[in-house]
């Protein structure tokens, strides 16, 4: 695998791309597309089509800070048929009793 990384002004990660080396060539294989406010991180995670040549969105993550960078809440949404469902969702709490 190779990855190639953006970064924004403030240092942070704005883009991963992957790739597979498949014996000849590098491909394209996944991108993930960051971006920030003061308090959530936006993931959209994308997989290559061959076909089209293009990344297609196929699952998003929304991290939740406070002021302070506490983590607050998780959510992950996967691509239907018909737009973005809610798949996954962690918070302080769910966190705090599996320990």
């Amino acid at each position: 695998y190779r990855f190639e990384f953006r970064y924004n002004d403030k240092g942070q990660i704005i883009e991963k791309k992957s790739m597979k080396w498949n014996g000849t060539t590098w491909i394209n294989y996944y991108c993930m597309e960051v971006t920030y406010t003061d308090t959530e991180a936006h993931i959209d995670y994308s997989l290559w089509n061959k076909n089209k040549k293009a990344f297609i969105p196929t699952q998003k993550y929304v991290y939740t800070l406070d002021e302070a960078g506490k983590f607050l809440t998780w959510h992950s949404y996967k691509k239907d048929a018909t737009g973005w469902e809610l798949d996954g969702l962690i918070n302080n709490e769910v966190l705090l009793a599996k320990r």
